[in-house]
């Protein structure tokens, strides 16, 4: 029989997985716990052009910022971008003029943002490598450009 390990989460409760030990999560300190330890987390303070290199990386947005994403191409389909907005700031998500940001509820438009703010917000996107971006995962408040 495989090992237990327990986790105690704020949001969650106890939590039974898979492995050994017992870990104790806080919801939104992701690059304070050991449990997302390998996971690539860089702060932004200022606008930001990403680039495929930042493919699977966190990105926290600790002022008010803007994040341009790569154009959609076929090389690109699978390529996903996570984000975590802290404090009051509010995250700014700039498609590429020819593509759309897909999902939660709406088709997208081309050239149009994405906002999501409030402490703790989160938006994980994945390139299609088509006409842009489909959201994933989002939890906040999330806006559209009109």
């Amino acid at each position: 029989m495989g090992r237990v390990k327990v986790e105690f989460d704020d949001l969650k409760g106890v939590v039974q997985k898979v492995g050994s030990g017992v870990v104790f999560k806080d919801q939104m300190n992701w690059n304070k716990q050991a449990y997302h330890s390998s996971l690539v987390t860089r702060s932004h303070t200022g606008n930001h052009t990403l680039t495929a290199a930042n493919s699977g990386e966190l990105h926290i947005a600790n002022a008010s910022v803007t994040m341009a994403l790569p154009a959609a191409a076929a090389g690109t389909a699978g390529h996903s971008y996570s984000f975590l907005v802290k404090g009051s700031s509010v995250l700014t998500l700039d498609p590429n003029s020819s593509d759309k940001i897909i999902g939660a509820g709406a088709a997208g438009t081309d050239d149009k943002d994405v906002l999501l703010s409030g402490d703790g917000a989160f938006i994980r996107i994945q390139c299609n490598g088509n006409t842009g971006y489909d959201i994933i995962e989002v939890a906040g408040t999330m806006t559209r450009e009109s």
